[in-house]
């Protein structure tokens, strides 16, 4: 996914698939960055938001993790 991201850094799933597999690895910070990488590519999908408020939620970011469950 790293690569595939690197190759073509506008692939909205690769980084949509790269934010789940940090987040299932505990990785929040890199989670919530390629999550909002997914984002800004494509506003629509709900997952996205979803993982971004998990990832904020284990950054303690109480705020950013609201905001993103509304935004899903």
């Amino acid at each position: 996914l790293v690569q595939a991201t690197t190759l073509d850094p506008t692939l909205r799933e690769a980084w949509s698939r790269l934010a789940d597999v940090d987040l299932a690895a505990s990785r929040w910070v890199e989670a919530d960055a390629a999550a909002q990488r997914a984002i800004a590519l494509s506003d629509d999908r709900a997952h996205d938001h979803e993982t971004r408020a998990s990832a904020a939620i284990g950054l303690e970011r109480w705020t950013d993790a609201e905001a993103s469950l509304g935004r899903a």
